[in-house]
């Protein structure tokens, strides 16, 4: 394991999506700072997407009178502990790169596969 392959792959986890992006694009044949760029980027996506879904549920379920702002409200926990999620994954993610190990972060890390990338 080279030393700029683990700087890489931490580099996508601390620069979010434009360290992940920047990996892929221009550090693709690096298979392991590619691995954690593309468990940096489900990480970034899962954190966007997960209060857009939430603000879209939310806001169908506000035309509900009375109920509906409550469960609104109470589905804002499941927000609150996604990011809980992420911040863990993240971190789990952000050691293993440093520790030159390519582990799938916890929870999110099965998601890879999906990616087009």
């Amino acid at each position: 394991m080279q030393n700029s392959s683990r700087i890489l792959a931490i580099l996508s986890y601390l620069l979010v999506f434009v360290g992940a992006l920047f990996v892929l694009l221009f550090n693709r044949e690096d298979e392991f700072a590619a691995f954690h760029a593309r468990q940096a980027l489900v990480l970034f996506f899962t954190a966007l997407l997960g209060p857009l879904v939430w603000a879209v549920v939310g806001w169908v379920l506000l035309w509900i009178p009375t109920v509906g702002a409550v469960v609104a409200f109470a589905l804002f926990a499941l927000v609150i502990s996604l990011f809980l999620a992420i911040l863990y994954a993240w971190i789990a993610g952000l050691v293993s790169a440093a520790r030159a190990e390519q582990r799938r972060v916890p929870m999110f890390g099965e998601l890879v596969r999906y990616l087009p990338l």
